[in-house]
């Protein structure tokens, strides 16, 4: 069989009278060969100018004994049959791997007969030298002017997105690998890491007391020091020494608080506590400081018996450190420590008339060692860890520390706890 076949062309020629917009009124004479010589030519012709031009797609026709009636260059490309190859040739033989031969020619059979269209879907075919082609393969059954049926497969080579799908599907596992073995280098790293911390805090936990202990020696000495005939010179000294001491003194007790914290060696002691006496105790702390500087120290509580469920030590400690840091940073004005009921909780809150923070700065003060206003490092001023300190603290209450502030007239820090109910 070949190219030019009387039922191959007369199909044809029906195809690209379709596609033409063309209403065939019959069929022709096959007896008249100059009329069936001319259409054949035509349709040949037309035929060719549509496939041919089709660079991408390989479309391949079978008569229904599925013998090879059509093959364009991209099927010659694809398979690497030349059409002189393909032509009378049959399906199952051509490209059809042997494992789906019957089953290709079962249902290429039974469509011929009438039966159900072959689905479009991913196959894989083989190619003249035997490689795999896979492809994405459609099928159309048409009849030529004779009737018979025609099957024509249009296949769209999928084999650039195969191999691309497996680079990168190669790459990803890659990527995997790589990615799991710096998550373990990471994770050890990480316990290496906690371990060490966490070494380190317990040895300043069980330190504490042996470290305080020079402290106080020399806290000791200057005390008696500073009782002794000494002129003007050596008493300015010796108040040099003790600022130096007193400051030492609060970086250790910084240090050795974030250690207790780190090795978990602080569990909150949950207890009423009278509000009143905690108020009286505010006042007995930080009275004699304000008095001495000269600022306002204001104190605002509920008349009523109110009572505070949290841990009193703890408590004490964040407000240490709230009023302690508004005192640093208000040169003018005062501070007001108030209590008050708020949706059936305790507001507890520090207001200042100090330099304030800015809106860039308020989510950094509670970073460790984030200062503001202390450019020069005043060492009087601390090393910017309280507030980091007394936030951890904060949320072993289960609450937090919230900043509102305006730079340049002030602050207020607030946390909020439970009240025992009546």
């Amino acid at each position: 069989m070949n190219s030019t076949s009387p039922g191959s062309c007369a199909a044809l020629d029906d195809i690209l009278d379709r596609v033409a917009g063309t209403q065939p009124g019959g069929c022709p004479d096959c007896g008249e060969g100059r009329r069936r010589g001319a259409r054949i030519q035509g349709s040949d012709r037309r035929f060719r100018e549509l496939f041919e031009q089709v660079e991408n797609i390989a479309v391949q026709g079978y008569d229904k004994h599925r013998q090879v009636i059509f093959w364009n260059q991209a099927s010659e490309r694809l398979y690497g049959y030349t059409r002189e190859e393909a032509l009378g040739r049959q399906l199952e033989d051509l490209i059809i791997p042997p494992a789906m031969r019957e089953i290709v020619v079962g249902l290429a059979t039974a469509w011929a007969n009438g039966g159900p269209a072959i689905p479009s879907e991913e196959l894989v075919l083989r190619a003249k030298d035997g490689s795999p082609v896979p492809v994405y393969s459609s099928h159309v059954m048409l009849r030529n002017c004779a009737g018979e049926p025609e099957m024509y497969c249009l296949d769209v080579d999928l084999g650039e997105q195969k191999k691309v799908s497996a680079e990168l599907e190669e790459y990803r596992q890659h990527l995997e690998r790589l990615v799991g073995l710096r998550t373990c280098e990471l994770n050890a790293a990480k316990e290496a890491a906690e371990t060490a911390n966490l070494v380190k805090s317990k040895f300043l936990a069980a330190t504490s007391h042996d470290l305080r202990q020079p402290l106080l020696a020399i806290n000791l000495f200057l005390d008696a020091l500073s009782n002794t005939a000494l002129d003007e010179e050596q008493r300015r000294f010796t108040r040099r020494i003790e600022q130096s001491v007193s400051s030492l003194g609060e970086i250790l007790n910084t240090l050795l608080d974030i250690a207790k914290l780190d090795s978990g060696a602080v569990e909150p002691d949950i207890c009423e506590v009278d509000c009143h006496e905690l108020i009286q105790w505010i006042e007995a702390e930080f009275s004699s400081l304000f008095l001495h500087s000269s600022l306002r120290f204001k104190l605002f509580f509920p008349r009523r018996e109110t009572m505070l469920l949290t841990d009193v030590a703890l408590l004490k400690n964040i407000l240490r450190n709230l009023v302690g840091n508004a005192h640093k940073y208000c040169s003018a004005g005062g501070v007001l420590v108030g209590i008050r009921r708020y949706r059936e909780r305790a507001l507890v809150q520090v207001w200042d008339t100090g330099i304030g923070i800015s809106a860039g700065n308020i989510g950094r003060i509670f970073d460790e060692y984030f200062q503001t206003g202390n450019d020069e490092r005043d060492q009087a001023k601390g090393v910017g860890l309280g507030l980091s300190i007394a936030r951890r603290q904060a949320r072993l209450l289960g609450t937090d520390i919230a900043c509102r502030s305006q730079p340049g007239k002030g602050s207020v820090f607030e946390i909020t706890l439970p009240l025992r109910q009546p």
